[in-house]
């Protein structure tokens, strides 16, 4: 049966291992240079007690630098004061082992003599730990340095590549600008054409061309438009649908609030309107659809459409824009700060759509 080694486990006790055989080796290193110039070996139970403070020392050194100068915002007094209350009790306790331990009478001169001997040694303790901590963080350091140059590197690589399709889209919309004029060279075209027999026809084809150059021209720089522009082309799609049938169209348009000083993403009524031409049913004076639109002083726009549906069958025109883009453009553009419901019965259709602006 094969019993299962935890890694980290062992590696740490590899670490355990490796830093009692470094202690073993410096300890026997210096003790070997101790007694090849004085021939002499000092007490084991005193200098073992020597180098179990030197030891602590070390790790307490390593400790105290890893909670003070580690953390992002390094406090360097904080540091030095520590180190210092570290190094006088670590002199005091080597100072109680030769009072206690040595054979040497007591005196102060004595005494301060081997404080000064202990001083020196607790500072090379603290000194080694010191710079075995700064070697080890600036190692650590370099490879966070070096993994925020390839981060660097991979955005920029991505902004590269954001350039090469961005120039290629451009580059696209700029070829698919041919088509535009050519649409609106031949709504010009049939405009002078029709002027000639219909004013009416030609008006519907003039309301046409407004409403696809609107579509075509986009939003400003901040991604909007002019809520009244859209009203604007909103009017032109009821004249143009009016032209289109042979009798009324009963559709009731309001709009109230301050709309003047309002702005939106592009083509959101537009699509709500035409969404009612296609499904609506307009030609029941006792069933009108309604459109109704108003701004409140607290930048809430409230938009609500109602229609009776028309009976299935036959053609149906498609919209380039439906509901459930205009979702996604809502969602993408306002976020949480808007709410489309729709409640889509049998006979009737209603959505309303509030955005806080």
């Amino acid at each position: 049966m094969r019993v299962a080694i935890d890694p980290l486990k062992e590696r740490r006790w590899l670490k355990v291992i490796l830093h009692v055989l470094a202690w073993t080796a410096f300890i026997l290193y210096e003790q070997g240079v101790v007694y090849y110039t004085t021939e002499k070996l000092y007490n084991f139970r005193q200098f073992g007690s020597y180098y179990l403070i030197n030891i602590l020392l070390f790790y307490g050194h390593t400790w105290l630098l890893g909670r003070t100068l580690g953390k992002p915002q390094g406090r360097w007094l904080t540091a030095l004061l520590l180190a210092s209350i570290e190094i006088v009790i670590v002199v005091a306790l080597k100072g109680a082992i030769t009072y206690t331990s040595s054979q040497i009478p007591f005196s102060i001169e004595t005494m301060k003599r081997f404080a000064v001997l202990d001083l020196a040694r607790s500072l090379y303790f603290a000194g080694l730990a010191t710079i075995i901590w700064a070697v080890s963080h600036l190692s650590a350091y370099r490879i966070k340095m070096v993994e925020s140059e390839l981060a660097q590197l991979a955005a920029s690589r991505d902004l590269a590549n954001l350039n090469t399709n961005l120039a290629m889209v451009e580059n696209a919309y700029l070829q698919q600008q041919i088509h535009p004029h050519l649409l609106f060279n031949t709504l010009n075209f049939i405009y002078n054409a029709v002027y000639k027999y219909s004013r009416e026809g030609a008006q519907a084809v003039v309301q046409l061309a407004e409403i696809m150059r609107y579509s075509l021209e986009g939003a400003g720089t901040d991604g909007q438009v002019a809520l009244i522009s859209e009203i604007a082309q909103v009017e032109n799609l009821i004249e143009l649908n009016r032209c289109r049938y042979d009798h009324p169209l009963y559709l009731d348009t309001q709009f109230h609030g301050g709309i003047e000083d309002c702005r939106i993403i592009p083509l959101v009524l537009l699509t709500l309107s035409e969404n009612i031409f296609k499904h609506g049913h307009l030609s029941d004076p006792d069933k009108p659809a309604y459109l109704q639109v108003s701004y409140e002083r607290h930048r809430q726009l409230s938009i609500t459409t109602f229609n009776y549906k028309k009976h299935l069958g036959g053609h149906q025109r498609i919209s380039r824009l439906g509901i459930d883009n205009l979702r996604k453009r809502l969602n993408y553009a306002y976020g949480d700060r808007q709410d489309l419901q729709i409640e889509d019965a049998e006979l009737t259709y209603r959505l309303q759509l509030t955005i806080n602006l």
